[in-house]
């Protein structure tokens, strides 16, 4: 496998208003938590910064790769370019390249998320530890949510062609599923995907106590390994649907 497929992935996106707007304002709101007068002075909690950075990536970090994921496959739709693309790779191997865009770019953003945690640590003097292990289960955890919801947004907007309604249609659900719990058995919650995310992120992010700027709330979630082997299955199959898709459609706008 060359390169030319991550520079030509790159060369795509890189212009692209949507996404800078999106990552702008995802890493504006981190400065704004960095000013925001909530006592974690006082609370002392270790590796704070970095924390709190990585899981405001859950809240609207998810944005900017829901984004990109939507794109991907949208500008070869609007472009009509998807039959240059296959002149060059297979439909699997475009499915591949694409979908591995995504993960690279997951976790190159909660990459660059967590070493401006420190960086910012550093500099304002934070109480607290700076850097413990923790931080690398909260980074690989972001990382792969951010990849789930890049891979669903691509999928969703590769079967309608669509890059607005994938992303608006992510957006509600990832912001507007809790408002579900209210109205549906406890029984059902394990089977909501952002019910079993914020269960994993509850464990991961268990250093965020009352004080913090952001917390996971306190939920009857399901047990770890349910809800990492819910989230991985969900990621296989929404990544096997769409490659079932792009081998069998059109490539036509």
């Amino acid at each position: 496998m060359n390169n030319k497929w991550m520079l030509a992935e790159t060369k795509k996106m890189k212009n692209n208003l949507t996404l800078r707007i999106s990552l702008a304002l995802s890493f504006i709101f981190m400065i704004y938590i960095v000013f925001d007068p909530f006592p974690y002075a006082e609370l002392r909690i270790p590796t704070y910064i970095s924390s709190v950075f990585l899981l405001s990536l859950t809240v609207f970090g998810a944005v900017p790769i829901i984004v990109l994921g939507a794109f991907l496959s949208h500008q070869e739709h609007s472009w009509n370019t998807f039959h240059h693309l296959l002149n060059s790779y297979s439909r699997v191997q475009s499915y591949i390249y694409k979908s591995s865009f995504i993960l690279i770019a997951s976790f190159t953003l909660t990459a660059i998320t967590t070493i401006l945690g420190l960086l910012v640590h550093l500099f304002i003097g934070a109480p607290g530890t700076m850097f413990s292990l923790q931080i690398i289960y909260q980074y690989f955890a972001v990382s792969i949510f951010c990849f789930f919801w890049g891979q669903l947004a691509f999928v969703v907007s590769l079967m309608t062609k669509s890059a607005i309604f994938s992303i608006v249609t992510l957006f509600l659900i990832s912001f507007f599923e809790p408002a579900l719990y209210f109205y549906i058995s406890d029984y059902f919650h394990k089977y909501l995907v952002m019910f079993n995310q914020k269960g994993i992120l509850a464990l991961s992010f268990a250093n965020l106590v009352e004080g913090s700027y952001l917390i996971v709330p306190g939920l009857p979630y399901p047990s770890l390994l349910w809800s990492t082997l819910y989230t991985l299955l969900m990621l296989i199959f929404i990544s096997i649907v769409g490659l079932i898709f792009m081998k069998r459609s059109t490539v036509t706008s």
